[in-house]
């Protein structure tokens, strides 16, 4: 976790932690509502994990098919997240780069912008409110490709610069 985050820190290691992950793993993983984090056993329940993880997480960097077909992805992650480590996203983006030819050829259809100050997709010191769909759109229909996002909190604005291949 990034210095900055520290406040947020309490949702990972509080009473009850990991918030609305838990009621991931009761439903969806476990299948029982009545399940209790304070059972969970890494040498037993990681396997389940597994098994279920290809539903549950998107870390295949092979973006093939959704490249050929013209797909855009405009990725962001908040540098105060304590729910995901921003260097996970950061260290996805690389491994997508690196297996889709590296920056030149992935320019044109993948954008990271990492916000400063900004908590799990939402909130914290920084600016969290963006036109992401309106960016996604004018990259979709008219072909501009994101270099930046203006972006704000409490009428203050800054500006996201894209690190697509300079990370």
């Amino acid at each position: 976790l990034q210095p900055g985050s520290e406040l947020a820190w309490g949702i990972q290691a509080g009473r009850q932690p990991y918030g609305n992950s838990l009621e991931v793993l009761k439903y969806f993983v476990f299948k029982d509502p009545q399940w209790n984090w304070r059972t969970f056993d890494f040498s037993r329940h990681l396997a389940l994990l597994d098994d279920t993880g290809h539903l549950l997480k998107a870390t295949d960097p092979n973006l093939k098919p959704f490249a050929s077909r013209g797909g855009k992805l405009l990725m962001y992650h908040g540098w105060s997240d304590s729910t995901i480590a921003p260097e996970t996203t950061i260290d996805y983006h690389r491994r997508v780069l690196e297996t889709m030819g590296g920056p030149a050829q992935t320019s044109e259809w993948v954008r990271l912008f990492m916000v400063p100050g900004m908590h799990h997709c939402i909130g914290g010191d920084g600016p969290d409110s963006f036109d992401a769909l309106g960016t996604l759109e004018a990259w979709v229909e008219r072909g501009k490709a994101p270099d930046r996002i203006t972006a704000s909190q409490d009428r203050k604005s800054t500006r996201l610069n894209s690190s697509h291949g300079a990370l």
